[in-house]
């Protein structure tokens, strides 16, 4: 029945391709835009798996099901959808889909946004290819606290890849909890908190959730539509919200 449920959301929900990449005969990754706006990372290979927190629970989520019948045009009642394992042969035939449906497909935009932060450009707009640099620290204070900045804990800060304003990763913090689950803004400009990870520039992301989220630019809501739930899936939704153990259903 859940499952189910996951492809009658799949097929209901505002779902998007950004790109897909062919990484072998054998396998094929896809970037999708999920209903809020975050960004998860599809790969069909003999072992079907998803970035999102839905998959990680081990269920079978609505973004490989939505890759499945929209983007690779899957007969919804084919046993393929099912089998955590894949065939060679299953494979070859699901891959051989080239089909642009534009439908399905995010907007130019967000495409090029996204093109943009995994090439390592700071240009967040995608309008540009000039960056966004960190702001000298000499007569700056820092958002929160106010204090003033100095050189030697230059290691204790972040900064903002949007205006290049510091502040301390403490401070950061304290504003984090303050703001109670929504989605984390820069103290001084308000847009969403992006930073980069160890692994450098390609793995920018929105400290809300962790996961890379073009809600604004899409024209998505970032609040999760429950329109499509059934009586049992929304009440299940309602719990794992309430105590804090939201999936990306």
């Amino acid at each position: 029945k859940s499952v189910r449920d996951r492809i009658y959301r799949a097929k209901g929900q505002r779902m998007f391709l950004i790109t897909r990449n062919r990484t072998s005969d054998m396998s094929e990754d896809f970037n999708v835009l999920g209903s809020t706006g975050n960004v998860y990372t599809v790969s069909i290979c003999k072992t079907p798996e998803c970035s999102c927190p839905d998959f990680q629970k081990g269920n079978l989520c609505k973004h490989i099901l939505f890759v499945y019948l929209k983007v690779l045009r899957v007969d919804e009642h084919s046993h393929v959808i099912y089998q955590a394992a894949l065939i060679s042969s299953e494979l070859k035939t699901i891959l051989a889909n080239r089909i642009n449906d534009a439908s399905v497909t995010a907007n130019e935009h967000v495409i090029k946004k996204y093109n943009n932060l995994m090439n390592g450009n700071g240009d967040e707009s995608g309008e540009g290819s000039s960056t966004v640099k960190q702001r000298p620290l000499e007569g700056e204070h820092c958002s929160v606290c106010f204090e003033d900045f100095e050189e030697k804990e230059r290691d204790s800060l972040v900064w903002c890849r949007t205006c290049g304003n510091n502040i301390h990763k403490l401070c950061l913090d304290q504003w984090k909890r303050a703001q109670s689950g929504n989605t984390v803004t820069c103290v001084l400009c308000r847009t969403p908190w992006v930073s980069t990870a160890a692994g450098g520039p390609s793995n920018y992301v929105n400290e809300g959730e962790g996961y890379i989220n073009f809600a604004t630019d899409a024209g998505l809501s970032s609040v999760r539509d429950t329109s499509s739930f059934n009586d049992y899936s929304y009440r299940k939704y309602r719990w794992y919200n309430r105590y804090g153990e939201d999936d990306e259903w």
